[in-house]
């Protein structure tokens, strides 16, 4: 094969862009990674504070379902006719 002296210039500066351009795709790689797992930074404090978290909205959610079970108890009619409204508005926002 028959280079020019040019050439091989040419060749070497192709080279180093192609190196610098894996290297670049490399650390978007890493950077892409780090943040699609956030939990991999977290402290274990952090952890510890999203559990608390959890049990406190499970303390909540079960006091409100125990409130709307006893409203139901004293008043079945007035929550079938609130959840037939609710029902009847949510249709006809859909079909709009």
């Amino acid at each position: 094969m028959n280079m020019k002296p040019g050439d091989r210039s040419q060749n070497t500066d192709l080279h180093a862009e192609i190196e610098a351009l894996r290297r670049e795709v490399a650390e978007l790689r890493a950077r892409r990674l780090s943040a699609a797992s956030p939990r991999s930074a977290e402290t274990p404090s952090s952890v510890g504070e999203e559990m608390a978290m959890t049990e406190e909205l499970k303390a909540v959610m079960e006091e409100l379902t125990e409130s709307i079970e006893t409203g139901i108890t004293k008043r079945p009619v007035a929550y079938v006719l609130g959840a037939l409204l609710v029902g009847i508005l949510v249709g006809r926002m859909l079909s709009r």
